[in-house]
């Protein structure tokens, strides 16, 4: 049996894929609109807070940006007090970083924020469509992240075409 080809505007892969990049434009317009954290604060904040401790080159890994642009933004992180820098005992020559009081209250006031926004979004969806809407997007975003780390970790020459969606 033939695969439909990815092109084919009737395959229900297609409409995902204009969705996908739809949901994404209107994400980073939405991010670019909010005035209480913006999107890379938002990123560090969230990573720091799953880690408990995490060292900058890590962070910088994880964001998939340049070791120094990322020291610069901590140090503003840890200036306005969202972030605590401590020497890392197990490696003298790295800082572990932790999220503190006022960050993770930052961080959670605009998770706040978010859901608040997408309550108002879905109000009028019934609730089992919010919750199958919820379960099939984790499902995607998980087997997008499941995907990348897969061909990550394939080899370390892998092109950025077999990457992309």
């Amino acid at each position: 049996m033939l695969e439909p080809r990815m092109s084919d505007r009737r395959h229900p892969a297609y409409a995902v894929a204009i969705g996908t990049l739809s949901l994404i434009k209107e994400f980073q317009k939405a991010q670019d609109m909010r005035t209480d954290m913006d999107r890379m604060t938002f990123e560090i904040l969230l990573f720091v807070k799953s880690q408990q401790a995490a060292r900058p080159m890590a962070l910088a890994r994880e964001l998939g940006v340049n070791p120094s642009s990322i020291t610069r933004r901590i140090q503003t992180l840890i200036k306005d007090g969202l972030l605590d820098a401590a020497s890392d005992q197990s490696d003298g020559r790295s800082s572990l970083l932790r999220i503190t009081e006022r960050g993770d209250s930052a961080l959670q006031s605009f998770l706040d924020r978010s859901v608040t926004v997408i309550r108002e979004l879905l109000e009028d969806w019934a609730d089992d469509d919010q919750a199958r809407f919820a379960e099939l997007l984790s499902r995607y975003a998980n087997s997008m992240a499941a995907r990348r780390l897969s061909r990550e970790s394939m080899t370390a020459n892998t092109t950025k075409e077999d990457l992309d969606v």
